[in-house]
This record gives structure tokens, C-alpha cells and sequence, in this order.
């Protein structure tokens, strides 16, 4: 828990005015203290050096007892100032007197920010008009309204001016946000962002699924952060909140993921009963493929056989996928085994297309995610061991695939020289055929005519549209170059009128 939320729950409670601020905020923070506090527009209020005072830190000092023993004189008089838990303790039985000569004695140097806080916490409970009037004109009178509103939000709201206005809000949402969301009517339409952002400060919300409703329903979007404390609070709520707000947009999945990450690794038998009761389509493939990777993660002998035994090639081969990408660094070797029964039992085209047709007569050609993560499984071993992976293809797919033809072009145009070593170790017509007219477009691309012609005029190149298109870009680049080449090019006489006309004209 931030230190000024946890000095503010024990002074509070201390004095039976809880707030609604309960301690049971600690056991979420330590799960989420790596998020963002806000992840939509929530601009800290503008007073000079507010953003100081309402930014949440976390405690550092543990309040022992329930007494201080300091009096006011021997807090005034420690070297370095008082402890931020020390403060804390003789806030308990300390009067709006003793706090305001405190203040007057320390506030030039001797408080950082989180004791400042402290301080305007219990102040403003006692005499907020005090606290008010000590800092008015001065770059801390936005703190000691924005304290105000912790313990009091109507009459802060109702006194503050409207410069004011922003730090009255802020405080409201950070301290009473049960207050806001019934109360957000009263909140000027000027302030109302400064309000959520104050909401939004703290990772522990005592009610996100309610907060969520409310941020949903005065248009302040979807947070993410709220949304894993409602997942890792209760995933059943969230999963409710999710099926009664389902929107299909990119958020709504992200939100999905959110769930499903939560479940995988803080409630696993959740997340098992979620896929067994999830119906088919989308989303039970969405849930099937975090409990396979949970699989993975604790097993993966036992992940690695149950991709093996499943029937459905395309899904066979996503699963393998996932396995053999775990396996790249520890077991490189096993990760080639794992490639090799994807190119053996897996689809012709690692990455096929899905159509869609449209109500308007249209349609649309589009990829699956997860099953292009197979082809980019296939493509890292390419990194590995580019020879042994187009063996791999060819053997295990039996000849030239669209898989065979997408792994020539990403190796040729990586290493070209050593693309061109390993097609001139190809035996079969059909694989070096099909290998070398890559090497020619990217020799010709490269400015290399005359190594490109050489290789189309060849048997194993097949000549055809190759050998068109490398006259065109020739003639484009060097028509004389390419001219000189043609008169002795051995080609027939037809074929040399043609790839002349193309050179002449560069198309």
C-alpha cells in the first residue's frame, strides 16, 4: 500500500473515521505494482507541485504502536526532520494547533513530499479552514484542498474557488470513490477528468467491477489495470463483466487475454473449467490455447505429446508450433525434431489463407494469427540452420510447397551467397528449378545482370518469365550491358527477338 493511503487508513482509524478507505487494499497491490496507475488521459490537477502530493509511493516505514511518545517540541527539534512513521504516530492524539505550529516550523525544508501529505491528511479532518488559509497564495494550497476532500468532499467541493476546483477533485476520487460514482452529478463537467484520474490512482479498488459499470457509463473508456484487480479478485466477475459488455473491437479481446493470463497463473483450475464449459468457436480456441501454453509451461513432455496425438493437421501443427519456439534455446536439436513433424503432418501451406465474403457481394483473404506463429516457428529454425531446414521442407512435404517457396525468398534475400552454394547441391530439376529463380530476382535486384542471365539461361532455371523480367530490369538499369549479353546469349532466335524488344522498350 502507498504510505499516504496507509498513514491516512491507521490516522482515520485511530480516530473511528475510516472512510471507506479499508486496509484489505494491500494484499492487490503487490500484484499490480507494475502497471500504469492510469492508462487513459487522467491529468493531475494543476496547482504547482500537486503532482508531488498525489502521487501514490509506497510505505517505507512500518507504525508501531498506538501512542507517540514525541511531543511537538522534540519532532521540531530532530536533525534531518522527523520520520514519516513518527509523524504518522503523534498525528493520532495531535489538535489542529499542533499540527498548524508543526507545520509552521517545518515547512520551509524539512518535509518531503509524503510527510507534507501526511500532514494536510489529519490537518484538514481537524480545521480544514486552517490548512486552507496557511497555504493559501503558496505553491502547497492545491495540497491542503485536495486533503480536504479525503475527509469531507461536499463542503470541499462547495468551498473551493474554481482554481481550486481540480485539487478538490482529484481528491475526491483518490479518497471517497464510492462518493463520486453516486455523486459524480455534483462534480463540475469542468473537473470531472481530474475526478476519474483520482479514482483511477489507486491499483487497489475496492469494487472494479463497479467502477468499470461506472466508467463505461460517463464515456471514460475501458482500463485495463482496474480490469486485471476485478480478474485477479474474483475471474468469475470479470468473466461476467466481459460476456455483459462484449464489444468484438480489439479492446474486448485484450480484455479476454487479460482474463485468460490471470486465470493461467494466478487460478489454473478456473481457467480449466472456463474451457470445458466455453462453446465452440473463438473463443474456446482462445482458451484451449492458454491452457495448452499453461500445459507447456509445467509439462512439456506432457504438451509435446498431446500435440502429437491431435488429429486436426492445422491445429497439430500450432501446438507443435508451441512447443519447438520453448525449445530454441534450451534444446535446439529437439526444436528441429518438433519443425520436422510440423513440415511431415502439417498442411501444405503452414499460413493458409482464410476468406471471408461480405454481405455486399465483396470477400477478403486474411491470415490466422495463430497459425502464422507455425510458419514463424519454422522460419527461426531457418535462422538456425538454413540448409537443414529446407531439407527438412522438402523431405518432409514432399517437394516444392508455397511453405518450400516462402523460405527460399527469406533465405536468398538474408545470405545470398550462401542460397546460392546450397541450390548448386540440389539434384532434383523440380527443387532446383524452382530454388534458382529466386536467386535470379534477387541477383538481378542486387545489380548482378550478368551472374542473374547466366543462371536463366541455365537448364535448371527453365528461362520463361524469368528470363523476361531479368531482361526488363536490365534494360531499365544498363540497356547496352544488356544488349551486348543478348547478341551472344545461347537462346533461339525468337526468344533473343522478344527479350530484345523488352530490353529496348524496359517493359
Amino acid at each position: 500500500m502507498n504510505r499516504t493511503s496507509a498513514a491516512f487508513t491507521f490516522v482515520m482509524a485511530a480516530c473511528g473515521l475510516l472512510l471507506g478507505y479499508s486496509a484489505n487494499r494491500r494484499s492487490w497491490e503487490h500484484s499490480l505494482r507494475d502497471e500504469a496507475t492510469m492508462e487513459s488521459e487522467s491529468a493531475r490537477p494543476s496547482s504547482r507541485r500537486h503532482e508531488d502530493f498525489s502521487q501514490p509511493n509506497t510505505p517505507q516505514h512500518q507504525l508501531q504502536g498506538t501512542r507517540s511518545a514525541e511531543t511537538l517540541e522534540t519532532l521540531v527539534a530532530k536533525e534531518g526532520g522527523a520520520t514519516y512513521a513518527d509523524i504518522a504516530l503523534w498525528l493520532v492524539d495531535a489538535d489542529a494547533g499542533q499540527i498548524a505550529a508543526y507545520w509552521e516550523s517545518c515547512k520551509d525544508g524539512k518535509l518531503d513530499g509524503d510527510r507534507e501529505r501526511l500532514i494536510f491528511l489529519s490537518w484538514t479532518r481537524l480545521d480544514p479552514n486552517a490548512a486552507v488559509a496557511a497555504t493559501a497564495s503558496t505553491d502547497r494550497a492545491g495540497m491542503a484542498w485536495w486533503a480536504w476532500a479525503a475527509s469531507d468532499p461536499m463542503t470541499a467541493l462547495a468551498s473551493a474557488g474554481d482554481d481550486r476546483l481540480e485539487d478538490v477533485a482529484r481528491g475526491i476520487g483518490e479518497f471517497q470513490p464510492k462518493w463520486l460514482m453516486a455523486n459524480f452529478h455534483h462534480i463540475p463537467e469542468a473537473v470531472r477528468r481530474n475526478a476519474v484520474g483520482g479514482l483511477l490512482t489507486w491499483k487497489e479498488n475496492e469494487d472494479p467491477a463497479a467502477t468499470l459499470d461506472f466508467l463505461k457509463e460517463h464515456e471514460f473508456g475501458f482500463n485495463k489495470t482496474l480490469f486485471r484487480t476485478l480478474c485477479l479478485k474474483d475471474p468469475w466477475a470479470a468473466y461476467d463483466w466481459l460476456q455483459k459488455n462484449e464489444s468484438g473491437d480489439s479492446k474486448a479481446n485484450s480484455a479476454m487475454d487479460t482474463l485468460l493470463e490471470t486465470m493461467r497463473s494466478a487460478h489454473p483450475d478456473d481457467l480449466e473449467r472456463l474451457g470445458a464449459m466455453a462453446p465452440s468457436g473463438r473463443m474456446k480456441r482462445k482458451v484451449e490455447d492458454f491452457i495448452f501454453a499453461s500445459l507447456l509451461e509445467k509439462d512439456p513432455e506432457s504438451a509435446l505429446a498431446e500435440a502429437k496425438d491431435i488429429e486436426a493437421p492445422a491445429v497439430a501443427a500450432i501446438r507443435l508450433a508451441q512447443v519447438g519456439k520453448s525449445l530454441m534455446k534450451t534444446d535446439p536439436d529437439k526444436a528441429f525434431e518438433v519443425g520436422s513433424m510440423i513440415l511431415a503432418t502439417g498442411p501444405q501451406n503452414l499460413v493458409p489463407f482464410k476468406q471471408m465474403e461480405f454481405a455486399n457481394g465483396t470477400n477478403m483473404s486474411l491470415w490466422d494469427n495463430n497459425e502464422q506463429s507455425t510458419q514463424e516457428f519454422i522460419e527461426s529454425l531457418l535462422s538456425k540452420d538454413p540448409a537443414r531446414t529446407m531439407e527438412m521442407t522438402i523431405d518432409g512435404m514432399k517437394g516444392v510447397t508455397s511453405t518450400f517457396h516462402s523460405l527460399c525468398g527469406k533465405w536468398c534475400s538474408q545470405d545470398t551467397e550462401a542460397y546460392s552454394a546450397w541450390v548448386d547441391t540440389q539434384k532434383n530439376p523440380e527443387i532446383r528449378s524452382a530454388a534458382e529463380r529466386y536467386l535470379i530476382m534477387t541477383l538481378s535486384s542486387q545489380g548482378r545482370f550478368q551472374e542473374a542471365a547466366d543462371r536463366a539461361t541455365g537448364a535448371a532455371a527453365g528461362g520463361g518469365s524469368t528470363l523476361t523480367q531479368l531482361a526488363i530490369d536490365w534494360g531499365k538499369s544498363d540497356p547496352t550491358a544488356a544488349a551486348a549479353w543478348l547478341e551472344s546469349a545461347d537462346i533461339d532466335e525468337e526468344q533473343r527477338e522478344q527479350l530484345g524488344n523488352h530490353i529496348k522498350s524496359g517493359k
